[in-house]
């Protein structure tokens, strides 16, 4: 089931992945958390909000996973400002999480908001900025003409390709 969904929201195919979401509820395959997470995410790849919350909903248990699934698809679907309601409520947050938060207020021209959220995603949480939030930002800090947070992020994705650079040495 997991592959039909992915495959149905690579292709947009919201048809064929209802009728397997359908068949999935029919014969009992609808309660493994891997296969509501590829539900969810074919739902929300294919604008269907609703039925991707649906899924949540009736989940009995949620990981990072499902909660990072409904948040892409309230941020993208249902705009930032019930996006952000949605990740105020998640109990753990991965990078995942964060970038889609952070990307959410930039595209819609909020950086403050952003940068905000990237102080406490690294100074608090202690997690790391993946490419798409570096380059997001980077791009944020140009537009603004922020120089010395554009400095930082670019300093900090140069040390963070240095990493990965000795890391594949390694292998």
């Amino acid at each position: 089931m997991v592959c039909l969904f992915n495959a149905c929201a690579r292709l947009g195919n919201a048809e064929i992945g209802e009728k397997g979401h359908g068949f999935a509820v029919k014969v009992g395959l609808d309660s493994g958390i891997k296969a509501c997470n590829a539900a969810m995410d074919m739902y929300v790849k294919c604008g269907q909000l609703g039925m991707a919350r649906r899924v949540f909903e009736v989940m009995e248990e949620r990981s990072v996973v499902s909660w990072t699934a409904t948040l892409d698809g309230v941020v993208k679907l249902d705009g930032v400002g019930n996006g952000r309601l949605v990740f105020d409520q998640m109990n753990e947050r991965n990078e995942v999480a964060w970038t889609i938060m952070i990307v959410g207020y930039l595209s819609i021209g909020l950086i403050c908001e952003s940068f905000s959220l990237l102080e406490e995603m690294v100074f608090g949480c202690f997690l790391k900025l993946n490419f798409v939030t570096l380059c997001s930002f980077l791009s944020a800090c140009a537009q603004s003409g922020d120089r010395v947070t554009g400095s930082w992020v670019h300093a900090y994705a140069l040390k963070t390709m240095e990493s990965y650079m000795k890391l594949d040495e390694m292998i």
